[in-house]
């Protein structure tokens, strides 16, 4: 019996797709006619733009030069009036300069003094012509301190620290290129690695200088001094002596050191580490040692000078202008000038009012000043005249002198010609009795205590010193003046 099969269904067929019809082909463009009179225009067109175009390039390249030679004027002008007035003298210094201080226990600079030694010298190179200097620096001189005030250049701990190499600067207008800072006991070591030093004792000195036991410890004439004791000869400090004695006795030993220093400097350098020190980080001991040995050099071949920096005679602690500026000159005439660094006019200030409160008189012209871009110079009380006044040293310098009596405020008549040696200052300003009014000055009274004693001393006597304006100095007061900082710079000369 056969099974029935299963009928076998074929699949749908798919419908036929509708072929789309050809696109009939374009008809060719007809070719364009060609018109000679738009084919010229066309061209005169293109022949006008490019001219237009090459006459715009031009116009832009006279521009351009015209605005590169009035930067070529500008730079020459400015560069020509910046080094007229000071901004480089055009001269390299030849000189380079260290800081000495020897402090005592109780951390005051008790010997200061600034090395000057030949930089051909410094260098290794021997030069006959070449001379080394010392400037005595007294540790009562008068400076300003970090806060803006007076204080003395060795310091008055534990109130105010020893000055610095910025501050000394600021005063004889002369860079320090480093400090070389000791203590009295690191001195002795340095002054025994040198096997001692050979001094002169003056007969002053030798009954001045009393040991422990309070007698004296050094007789008169030229002797062998250990270390131990020629730094205790050196920065000895008698009661009322005089600062000049002390300084003489300092540059002594300075002097016998200076003889007893190696001929190599890597022997110096030597002798420098030894001691264990920790340098100032712009002096290291190499460089140091170099110094040094230029200076042994220099001493030891008799081409040395050594002059303290003048005070006036009043113990005020205030420089001697007139005096310093002539030692300045003398030892320090190659050093780099702060002025070539871009420093400012120096103006020294007198003050002459006649008031008991010197302090807010002086601070007043100081604040004046330093908002016009000048550095003042302190000079202290001078003998008291009715009328202030600006001196300048030559009619050359009668611009500059009306320059300053306009940021005091004062009239063009308040300049005067006197001469005097710029090498510290470039005018000097002495304050007249009518400076408290000009200056608005407040009301007059005399220091409070506390004023004396940050002066280090009441200070007064009668001075011999003449001042800024020739006159005879009278009784003055060494004070504290208070000052601004400067916001613009004026350059002189």
């Amino acid at each position: 019996m056969y099974e029935q099969q299963p009928s076998y269904q074929f699949p749908p067929m798919p419908e036929p797709v509708a072929t789309p019809a050809p696109a009939p082909e374009p008809e060719p463009e007809p070719e364009p006619t060609t018109d000679p009179d738009a084919d010229l225009s066309n061209w005169l067109h293109f022949v006008e733009s490019d001219a237009d175009r090459k006459a715009e390039r031009a116009r832009r390249r006279r521009v351009q030069l015209i605005a590169l030679a009035a930067a070529l004027v500008l730079l020459v002008v400015g560069g020509g009036a910046w080094f007229l007035l000071g901004g480089d003298s055009g001269t390299k210094a030849t000189q380079t300069t260290v800081l000495l201080q020897v402090k005592d226990k109780d951390g005051n600079a008790v010997g200061n003094v600034v090395l000057v030694a030949a930089k051909t010298e410094v260098a290794g190179k021997t030069d006959p012509q070449a001379r080394g200097a010392a400037l005595l620096i007294p540790s009562e001189l008068t400076v300003e301190s970090t806060a803006l005030d007076s204080q003395p250049f060795g310091g008055a701990m534990p109130t105010a620290s020893p000055a610095g190499k910025d501050a000394l600067s600021s005063l004889i207008g002369v860079d320090v290129d480093g400090v070389w800072s000791m203590d009295a006991l690191t001195f002795a070591s340095l002054l025994n690695n040198l096997i001692g030093v050979t001094v002169d004792v003056d007969p002053a000195s030798a009954a001045a200088v009393l040991g422990p036991d309070g007698k004296p410890l050094f007789q008169a004439g030229k002797q062998d001094l250990t270390g131990d004791k020629a730094a205790y000869y050196a920065t000895y400090r008698g009661k009322d002596e005089p600062p000049t004695r002390r300084l003489t006795r300092f540059g002594q030993v300075v002097d016998g050191m200076l003889a007893k220093i190696p001929h190599q400097a890597s022997t110096t350098a030597a002798v420098l580490d030894s001691l264990a020190a920790v340098p100032d980080p712009a002096l290291p001991n190499d460089r140091l040692a170099a110094i040094l040995t230029a200076l042994g050099g220099e001493e030891q071949a008799r081409r040395f000078d050594q002059q303290p920096l003048p005070m006036r005679g009043d113990g005020s602690g205030v420089l001697d202008l007139d005096k310093a500026s002539a030692v300045v000159k003398q030892l320090l005439g190659g050093a780099s000038k702060a002025k070539d660094n871009g420093g400012l006019t120096r103006v020294s200030i007198a003050d002459g009012t006649g008031r008991a409160d010197t302090v807010t008189s002086r601070a007043m012209a100081d604040s004046k000043l330093l908002g016009s871009g000048y550095t003042p110079v302190d000079q202290g009380v001078v003998e008291q005249t009715p009328t202030t006044s600006v001196v300048v040293p030559d009619q050359d310098a009668m611009s500059l002198g009306k320059q300053i009596a306009l940021a005091m405020g004062l009239p063009d008549n308040a300049v005067r010609v006197a001469p005097f040696d710029t090498t510290l200052t470039d005018a000097r300003v002495v304050l007249g009795a009518d400076w408290t009014q000009l200056g608005q000055v407040p009301v007059d009274q005399a220091p409070t205590p506390s004023d004396a004693a940050s002066a280090g001393g009441d200070g007064s006597s009668t001075s011999s010193a003449t001042p800024a304006d020739g006159s005879k100095s009278g009784t003055g007061k060494a004070t504290t003046s208070h000052r601004s900082t400067a916001t613009s710079g004026h350059s002189s000369r």
